[in-house]
């Protein structure tokens, strides 16, 4: 019997932004301006400064596939394409805030809001 905590996943409201956000960009060969706006918002919620980033990134990936299963983009290469700039994109935004125990900071030093952009 494990006592290993269950891993740890993205909240149910940031699950969703993910489902909407992709819904319609697979065949982008770019992110949107409004698909970062929803990993910005992803990435400066609360949770990033509770979680080491291998674990957000881990659980943003799962939430990132689980969305694109629900929405019906179909296994192969352009969808690994897709999914992959994605978390390229997700990764830039999340290093490109830091934490300032206030809430997330750009780092122009503006600050956002908990959940917001």
């Amino acid at each position: 019997m494990s006592l290993k905590p269950e891993r740890w996943r993205l909240p149910l409201s940031h699950q969703e932004l993910l489902k909407r956000a992709i819904k319609d960009g697979a065949s982008s060969k770019t992110v949107s301006d409004e698909q970062r706006l929803v990993l910005r918002q992803i990435c400066s919620g609360p949770e990033r400064r509770v979680f080491e980033p291998e674990d957000f990134l881990i659980a943003f990936k799962l939430a990132l596939t689980d969305a694109a299963n629900d929405v019906g983009i179909p296994p192969g290469p352009e969808r690994n394409d897709y999914l992959s700039r994605l978390v390229s994109a997700c990764i830039e935004e999340f290093y490109r805030y830091s934490s300032n125990g206030a809430g997330a900071t750009r780092a122009d030093n503006q600050e956002l809001s908990a959940g917001g952009a």
